[in-house]
């Protein structure tokens, strides 16, 4: 997180994306933005919970040994088995179950249309949402990019009209912005979020 990225090129052509962090960023730098992918119940889940990225004492590498680790054009990977969908761009990839339930999102976008604070991307991440409640939410503090924020919410997607649990990171730096998005339907939140946090810890971009 809050490594260099290079700029996407500016003749790279729109996409449209099903992803929503990948449509907001997509839409305000029109860099590439992914396709989003149709998941499914996180299978992966349990053994992923004592995890140190999940707050317990395992350390991710054996968490994760059983995984399968994937090589795409523009970024490597791990999912908690090969039946996961992944869809992914110049600048953002999404990593979802089998049948559509629980994602995994990064996106950023660079330029000068991109939103210049954490509450303008935020408001845009919004968006994908047909209603939103805040759970809790960090302050916002240097990180990422620059400066970033950490929320976590309910609310009703628009892609698939369920009602969801989820995390976002919003980061912005100078002409820069970039989310991390992990969320799951409600009924299956508790058992796939640390999957999930799991996969958006170990995502890597490679160019």
């Amino acid at each position: 997180m809050g490594m260099v990225r290079p700029p996407v090129a500016r003749n790279a052509r729109c996409r449209v994306p099903r992803s929503i962090v990948a449509l907001i960023l997509a839409a305000s730098a029109c860099g590439g933005g992914g396709n989003g992918g149709n998941g499914g119940n996180g299978g992966g889940g349990n053994p992923a919970q004592t995890a140190q990225s999940c707050g317990g004492t395992l350390p991710d590498a054996q968490a994760i040994a059983n995984w399968t680790h994937r090589q795409g054009q523009h970024f490597a990977y791990f999912v908690p088995d090969p039946n996961w969908v992944v869809v992914e761009s110049p600048n953002s990839i999404d990593i979802s179950s089998p049948t559509g339930d629980a994602v995994a999102t990064f996106a950023f976008a660079y330029g000068v249309a991109v939103p210049t604070t954490i509450a303008g991307l935020e408001d845009i991440v919004w968006m994908g949402y047909a209603s939103h409640q805040i759970i809790a939410q960090s302050q916002i503090m240097a990180g990422g990019p620059g400066q970033e924020q950490t929320v976590e919410f309910t609310g009703l997607w628009n892609y698939t009209n369920h009602q969801v649990h989820g995390i976002f990171t919003a980061g912005v730096g100078s002409q820069i912005a970039q989310v991390y998005l992990t969320q799951a339907n409600v009924e299956v939140w508790a058992a796939d979020a640390c999957t999930l946090l799991l996969i958006r810890f170990h995502i890597t971009y490679t160019g």
